[in-house]
């Protein structure tokens, strides 16, 4: 509507000054034109248009220009306004940006469609340029964890659901790799400012700011996700990520109490205390070889099963997908690889099932991988022909998705 009345104005604009242009030509011919008005017998435009037309209708025009000028130029703006208000216009269509905020944290990979809305609403906002759009949405891929991509998607939802200077900030600072400057940007939130040192609101914000960083700056993560569990002690998915964080850089003790306190945490929830289990076996795998991390991965498997009998969703099946190359892993390193196998191929089975369904580059990328995986245990076993079918399939997804 606003472009349509600033087309009426200059329309306007333009029809007085041809008002104007009639005046001065009708009562200062210029003198190049005389002689050609001679031929006529007429002195000037008036004389002439008065020996040509009827010179009553001639002196009307002449007496009145100003006020027919004016009077066709609201014609013609009405006309214009009517058409504005009553040509259909096409709907606008939005997208509507989902806060997704789990009471109990990520329960599966980010989805990059909701993530997609979300990036595009900061753009359509200026919060983020063009080049920071494309930086989250690689970011959240970055990692192999699907409960880190889900996190990360989420703190993003979170912000463009509700931004404010602060997150806007943080954002910017982020994308440009300012580490520091983004965590002090998003620490000024109103909800940390304001709050107390015990403040579930606070916890949350510093929860978010720790998912922003997982992808891009594991330090300021692991600070971010510290102050939550200071402030609110004891959710599961911090000290998930918090023991991840600590084993990045080294601390072992750290770490290992993160995952006790996450097996505490994770209560009756069945998936949590695979998730927990997992971990376990992870960070004991890391310190004290296969054999320490065995009992973990085995206790995991078996509650993973029953949830993938009971849910059958592809989150169930390919957290059972997963807990089967882990404990393969393990029986690969302890016993040979034909003790793997059929762990491998389990998995595999799953893996190629999800990827048929779900056709994400997540669900062909762990099909990728277990088919690497139970390619070498075919190489080990029956020599690199019996592999070579393996290796290609998995080097045709990689190559698709690179």
């Amino acid at each position: 509507m606003r472009k349509g009345f600033l087309w009426l104005f200059i329309l306007l604009a333009l029809l007085l000054a041809a008002g104007v242009g009639l005046w001065v030509v009708a009562n200062h011919l210029p003198g190049w034109l005389e002689p050609l008005l001679a031929q006529a017998g007429a002195a000037n435009i008036g004389e002439w248009a008065e020996k040509t037309f009827d010179p009553r209708l001639v002196r009307f025009f002449r007496t009145n220009w100003p006020a027919i000028t004016l009077i066709l130029s609201i014609i013609t703006a009405g006309t214009g306004l009517m058409w504005q208000l009553l040509t259909p216009k096409p709907e606008r269509v939005t997208e509507k940006v989902v806060i997704v905020q789990p009471p109990t944290g990520p329960a599966g990979p980010a989805d990059p469609a909701q993530l997609a809305v979300s990036v595009k609403s900061l753009l359509d906002q200026g919060i983020i340029t063009a080049e920071a759009a494309r930086k989250l949405m690689s970011g959240a891929m970055a990692s192999e964890k699907p409960d880190e991509q889900a996190a990360f998607a989420s703190a993003v939802a979170n912000i463009a659901g509700a931004p404010n200077t602060q997150s806007a900030s943080g954002l910017k600072l982020l994308a440009a790799g300012d580490y520091a400057g983004a965590f002090r940007a998003f620490e000024a939130d109103p909800a940390i400012a304001a709050a107390d040192n015990a403040n579930e609101a606070a916890a949350a914000k510093f929860r978010e700011m720790g998912a922003l960083f997982l992808p891009f700056a594991p330090a300021e993560a692991r600070k971010a996700y510290a102050e939550a569990d200071r402030r609110a002690p004891g959710d599961f998915w911090t000290l998930i990520f918090l023991a991840r964080l600590h084993a990045t850089f080294g601390a072992w003790p750290a770490a290992e109490d993160a995952v006790a306190r996450a097996r505490t945490a994770a209560g009756a929830d069945r998936r949590n205390q695979s998730v927990a289990l997992d971990e376990g076996g992870d960070l004991a795998r890391q310190l004290n070889g296969p054999q320490a991390a065995r009992e973990f991965y085995a206790e995991s498997l078996a509650i993973a099963r029953q949830l993938a009998a009971e849910l059958k969703t592809p989150e169930a099946r390919r957290d059972l997908s997963v807990s089967l190359e882990k404990l393969g892993g393990v029986e690969e390193a302890l016993n040979g690889p034909q003790a793997a196998r059929e762990f491998y191929a389990e998995s595999l089975a799953i893996a190629r099932q999800l990827a048929g369904e779900l056709k994400t580059p997540e669900a062909r990328r762990d099909l990728s991988v277990s088919l690497e995986k139970l390619g070498g245990v075919e190489e080990a076993l029956n020599g690199p022909q019996a592999a070579r079918e393996f290796y290609a399939e998995s080097l045709a997804i990689a190559r698709q998705l690179a």
